[in-house]
């Protein structure tokens, strides 16, 4: 907290990320209000998803659907009125996801190339060929610039779509690299926006949290797609 003053105190513009989870969805109020008062924004997310490596699996700590509705009123409170939607107006096949291998590459520090830092799908090796190789494209990398809307299951007609910011990285991870089926954490994210939406135009607003009790390491179980151990335990700072 002392570094953030100092780095805002000094003159440079500072924006604050937070993952709101189990663990510290008791604070998110406390946390904006502390960061308001010294002109710093905070921006809140409440999906979490598998590691890249796919060992540790942490979504347990996903807030619950009520919960994330209450998050996003919250969020839609701050802007002070809720931010207009336009409905989808091209075709589920005229309808690109992201631009994962289309303007972007993420190269990491082992030099194995992905569509997206998000999305842990190898596509290239800058060890053993050149940025301009990887670029053309195998068939992966093509596959991945061809997927549209129409091509996902169950996306084309969803009620929550305007809502939704399908992530191809998430779903790749959570479904065992097939990336044409959403991850339940966007469809949740996504319906809870428009619930959200809903509620607060017809006059609901986000409870006032109570000052919460410091709380010291709680531990929780993360699923581990590990042979052995079955599972790795994680302490997690709860004051974070």
């Amino acid at each position: 907290m002392r570094g953030i003053d100092l780095i805002y105190q000094a003159g440079i513009h500072v924006e604050v990320k937070c993952s709101v989870t189990q663990v510290n969805q008791r604070h998110y109020q406390a946390l904006h209000q502390f960061f308001a008062t010294r002109g710093i924004k905070v921006d809140f997310n409440a999906q979490i998803r598998k590691t890249n490596g796919g060992v540790l699996d942490p979504s347990p700590l996903n807030l619950s659907f009520e919960e994330k509705v209450d998050l996003n009123l919250f969020k839609i409170g701050l802007d002070g009125d809720v931010r207009e939607r336009p409905e989808p107006t091209k075709a589920p096949e005229e309808t690109r996801l992201c631009f994962a291998g289309i303007n972007a590459l993420y190269v990491a520090p082992d030099l194995k190339v992905f569509p997206c830092s998000a999305f842990p799908m190898q596509i290239g090796d800058l060890g053993t060929q050149t940025l301009k190789e990887v670029w053309a494209g195998d068939e992966k990398l093509q596959d991945v610039r061809q997927m549209n809307r129409a091509r996902t299951q169950g996306c084309s007609n969803c009620d929550a779509r305007k809502y939704c910011g399908y992530c191809m990285g998430k779903a790749y991870l959570e479904n065992e690299g097939d990336y044409t089926q959403p991850a339940s954490i966007t469809c949740a994210d996504a319906f809870a926006w428009k619930d959200a939406t809903k509620r607060y135009v017809e006059g609901d607003r986000s409870k006032p949290q109570a000052t919460p009790k410091p709380t010291r390491k709680p531990v929780f179980n993360i699923r581990s797609t590990h042979d052995s151990p079955p599972k790795a335990k994680v302490t997690i700072c709860g004051n974070c």
